[in-house]
């Protein structure tokens, strides 16, 4: 089967609300059973999973969870759906608060950092019905109020909040529908010169690359097509990496 290179637009008559849901991208894949395309949203998410086989924290009432789910999309193999992700929830909040765009970058693979810290995640994931159909599914999370819960996250966290900035989970998922209709038919290379405008890293930014065993220094060379974070190494040699594992992490180096 041959995939497109967009994928389609989400009517509102896609949208879906519920009051609690366990997990916005589990609900998304089972309306894609029916629908053609989804949009699945909460101010409760219960059982949130983040990249890397974590969880995802979702404070009830001070957070939101949505997912966009497509059955007729691009392949994920040709498709940089996670950096779409993050490039969507960028756009949305920079649309509503023009003033946030100083202070908001994308770091590789799935994070929205406000001033450095964490502000929302992307979860991209994919269902293949045999070689004809494959369905998938890019959920977002994000941090809107501050919540006591936060705080016993490892890795730093902030919200909307913590920042002057007060939006409705009903605000964020209006301009997300009308973001929607904006950005369907990007393609893959200006999705990524999008993202690459609001990378923490620039091209050329010195980066140490820990996986938990190795250590591999080099210099930033943007995404592939796919989305891979593109890495020429200190030796030499041009590297792609299409996942983070568990352990990944990138620090900035001296130049």
């Amino acid at each position: 089967m041959t995939f497109g290179n967009t994928f389609p637009a989400i009517s509102l008559t896609s949208f879906y609300h519920f009051d609690t849901c366990p997990s916005t991208n589990d609900t998304a894949f089972e309306k894609l059973i029916e629908d053609e395309h989804a949009f699945v949203w909460t101010e409760n998410q219960t059982k949130g999973r983040g990249s890397r086989g974590r969880s995802w924290t979702s404070p009830q009432n001070a957070s939101l969870a949505f997912s966009m789910g497509w059955k007729k999309g691009p392949s994920p193999a040709d498709f940089p759906y996670p950096i779409f992700g993050g490039v969507f929830a960028y756009n949305v909040l920079v649309n509503l608060c023009p003033s946030i765009k100083r202070d908001l970058k994308l770091k590789w693979p799935n994070d929205v950092l406000l001033k450095g810290k964490k502000l929302c995640g992307i979860l991209c994931e994919s269902k293949w019905k045999g070689t004809s159909e494959v369905q998938t599914v890019v959920g977002v999370g994000m941090n809107l109020k501050n919540h006591a819960a936060l705080q016993l996250i490892e890795q730093p966290t902030t919200t909307l909040e913590a920042y002057g900035f007060s939006l409705s989970a009903d605000h964020i998922v209006e301009e997300a529908h009308a973001e929607l209709q904006r950005s369907h038919s990007l393609q893959p290379q200006s999705i990524n010169q999008l993202w690459l405008e609001a990378s923490i890293w620039k091209i050329g930014t010195r980066l140490k690359i820990s996986d938990g065993d190795t250590d591999t220094e080099g210099h930033f060379a943007g995404l592939s097509t796919q989305g891979a974070f593109l890495l020429h190494c200190l030796n030499g040699e041009a590297i792609e990496i299409h996942h983070a594992g568990a352990n990944f992490k990138v620090t900035v180096q001296s130049q």
